[in-house]
């Protein structure tokens, strides 16, 4: 599958800015975003192509603080959409019966609840801003999903602050 997440750079061009992400997200001994094995790289935006308007891939803040606005309150709302929907799934979860009932030596598939604990798993990583593939906005500075390293940055140097749409598979 593939996703586009936008990632918070601060830097004194469009290209530091790429080269930023470049740096970040090539993959050396560790892949990093550990969840994608893959991502593209001619224009990192792939499928999502031209994400700020014909031919732009790369926001500097300052140059349409609507647009980025908007796009981050879109993939932000995405974020909150998948919390939602995992919460859904784990809302009938008994957590006491799961730790009455775990056993070291005994493998428990991922059936009935087991699939209820993989949900909640994913809520508790989005909870806590960790860089998942439904993250959806990630901070390259701080390494988190939160934006409030940003927001500060905005306050201090606006004219440093990009958005960069990378397409990553997982």
């Amino acid at each position: 599958m593939h996703v586009c997440q936008i990632l918070l750079v601060e830097a004194e061009s469009h290209e530091e800015a790429l080269d930023k992400v470049a740096s970040a997200i090539t993959h050396t001994e560790e892949r990093y975003p550990s969840w994608s094995d893959w991502h593209d790289t001619s224009p990192y935006a792939g499928r999502w192509d031209n994400f700020f308007g014909k031919g732009k891939n790369v926001l500097r803040y300052t140059e349409n603080q609507t647009l980025a606005e908007q796009k981050l309150q879109e993939w932000v709302g995405g974020r909150k959409a998948e919390m939602l929907r995992h919460l859904e799934e784990v809302k009938t979860l008994d957590l006491a019966a799961q730790v009455d009932a775990y056993n070291t030596e005994k493998n428990q598939p991922f059936d009935g609840d087991g699939m209820k604990l993989y949900y909640l798993k994913k809520l508790a990583s989005l909870l806590q801003d960790d860089w998942t593939c439904d993250t959806a906005v990630f901070d390259l500075e701080q390494h988190t999903g939160n934006l409030q390293y940003f927001r500060e940055r905005l306050a201090v140097a606006p004219e440093m602050q990009y958005l960069v749409p990378v397409d990553f598979h997982f």
